[in-house]
């Protein structure tokens, strides 16, 4: 299975993962000219595989997509915050 990556760059956003504990983790994310940082708690999602037009995706971690945001997503500015959430989540 292909493990969520420590490291993201998605539409100009640089994800690092700073913390994980099982399938939950907190992100920092950064994007060049933004002055501060925000933070991601997420819960790793996973799917066993699939064909898509004929190519075979490999089983993989996933980082939740925006409709999982708030469910399995949140956003913070501040890390305090974000370790609140990381902590609530079972």
């Amino acid at each position: 299975m292909k493990i969520l990556p420590k490291v993201i760059q998605n539409k100009g956003f640089t994800l690092k993962q700073l913390k994980r504990v099982g399938d939950k983790a907190i992100y920092e994310q950064t994007k060049k000219d933004y002055e501060y940082p925000a933070y991601e708690v997420i819960r790793i999602g996973r799917h066993d595989g699939y064909e898509l037009a004929g190519a075979k995706i490999a089983p993989a971690e996933t980082y939740p997509g925006s409709s999982q945001w708030g469910i399995n997503g949140w956003t913070f500015t501040t890390l305090a915050d974000a370790e609140k959430k990381f902590k609530s989540l079972k």
